[in-house]
């Protein structure tokens, strides 16, 4: 625990056992999920009691565990520098990390994460390319971000749009409110998870969104019912100016997860902004900390399809939280889409929070990176 709390680790909750070591962790300091949770397993490994036979690892996300591995099997390797001797845990997805929920009330956490808020810096980019007087037309804009973990799951985020370089819409010439939030997630028994948001979101989309996800397959298939009751809303030179909430879109997804790729896919059925229905497929892999996707939609009798890069910003490792942190957004977002113009087969967009809990600790993502024994030894 205090190795944990050094690295700037939050919601810590250590538990050791004659046979059994439990520990419990937010990672708030590296910006790739991944590392944050291999270090962790470092330090709990090269710490932890020597007659130790399970281990069990429960990642969080805003006071929510949202992954949890055991191990009851050991591989001892000697460090070749050092010649010390090192159990390896070969961990395995446990099925319910919801479980563990008992636990974390009971016992007070080292280093909370509730109260504590950090200032996150955006960088954003829009081009539009294709005019004949002005083949790429730029806006370039940096959103601030303030983002306050109020209770387990509650987030509190407002953000303002500070434009740098305009050359398209009129009304973005001034600071401007941004997606502005209120979040709440949280598990359920059985690998069940729950999300709802309310509030100003990216696109200019106002109102409520909710989502319902089952992990089944030791955390390698998802299936999310989301649904998002929607207006339109913007800013215009002090001026904010909104349609209420009428436009109501559901959809069922499913996503897998192969390790051996680092491949995940999506299939859903979508209803959209526009009121037209149709299928969505995205395919998109990690090279490290870069993902890479492709995505098609085919609605209303029309297709569309492009790319989607999510770059990742330095540095990959904050500073620890003390109530207040400045810090740079984790990556950098690039859309291309083939048809900009069609107003079919538009979705609501989902906030960095969503892919934070959903995409980037998905068990079977996660477990990808620390099953891979001969990758730790080295």
């Amino acid at each position: 625990m205090q190795r944990l709390v050094k690295e700037g680790y939050e919601n810590i909750v250590v538990v050791m056992g004659e046979e059994e070591t439990v520990a419990a962790f937010e990672d708030g300091v590296y910006r790739n999920s991944v590392r944050g949770l291999t270090q962790a397993l470092l330090y709990t490994v090269s710490l932890m009691p020597t007659g130790t036979k399970r281990l069990r690892l429960v990642q969080q996300k805003y006071g929510v565990p949202t992954a949890a591995f055991s191990a009851q099997e050991f591989a001892t390797v000697r460090l070749p520098k050092s010649g010390r001797r090192l159990s390896l845990p070969k961990l395995t997805v446990d099925e319910d990390p919801a479980a563990y929920r008992r636990l974390l009330r009971k016992i007070p956490a080292a280093r909370p994460s509730f109260w504590n808020a950090d200032l996150i810096l955006h960088p954003d980019l829009k081009a539009v390319i294709g005019n004949y007087d002005d083949p790429m037309a730029l806006q370039v804009n940096v959103i601030p971000e303030f983002r306050l973990t109020l209770f387990r799951g509650g987030l509190l985020s407002f953000s303002a749009i500070v434009p740098l370089y305009n050359e398209l819409e009129s009304y973005a010439e001034s600071v401007r409110i941004g997606p502005t939030y209120m979040t709440f997630f949280t598990a359920f028994p059985r690998s069940w998870y729950f999300y709802s948001s309310l509030g100003y979101f990216y696109d200019e989309r106002l109102g409520v969104q909710a989502l319902i996800r089952k992990l089944v397959f030791s955390g390698k298939l998802a299936f999310d019912l989301r649904t998002v009751w929607s207006g339109t809303a913007l800013m215009d030179k002090g001026q904010f100016l909104y349609e209420p909430p009428r436009t109501f879109t559901a959809s069922l997804e499913a996503t897998y997860f192969f390790p051996r790729y680092r491949l995940f896919l999506n299939a859903g059925f979508h209803g959209f902004i526009e009121q037209d229905t149709g299928v969505r497929l995205e395919a998109f892999r990690f090279f490290n900390d870069l993902r890479l996707g492709v995505w098609a939609v085919a609605a209303g009798g029309e297709w569309n399809g492009g790319l989607r890069i999510a770059l990742p910003l330095p540095p990959s490792r904050y500073s620890a939280r003390h109530r207040f942190r400045i810090r740079s957004a984790d990556y950098f977002v690039i859309g291309y889409q083939a048809r900009r113009e069609l107003y079919t087969g538009k979705l609501p967009e989902k906030s960095e929070v969503m892919d934070e809990l959903l995409i980037y600790n998905f068990p079977a993502y996660l477990q990808s990176h620390i099953a891979v024994g001969e990758r730790t030894k080295q």
